[in-house]
């Protein structure tokens, strides 16, 4: 009974990590894809993120490692969160 409510619990929390990853890396990537786009001019410019941006939130799998590691102590939210304020809603 425990080792089931352990396993939905972290189901639970991966559907989590995922859904919000997804939502933050394509936040980042449109804007990136736009500032590159106004940079340029270029509507098919590759996009170009800053480093700290795309280090942390650059894509899903990062964004899932960057929120996992930011809940269990591996990183410091403050270190991963200013990045992110740059990006408009």
């Amino acid at each position: 009974s425990t080792m089931g409510s352990l396993l939905w619990t972290l189901l639970l929390l991966l559907i989590l990590f995922y859904t919000f990853s997804c939502i933050f890396a394509q936040l980042v990537t449109d804007h990136c894809r736009f500032a590159t786009i106004d940079l340029t001019g270029d509507p098919n410019a590759v996009p170009v993120c800053p480093t700290q941006l795309a280090q942390y939130w650059g894509n899903v799998m990062d964004s899932m490692m960057t929120l996992f590691m930011s809940i269990t102590g591996g990183i410091n939210w403050l270190d991963a969160y200013p990045p992110l304020r740059e990006v408009p809603p």
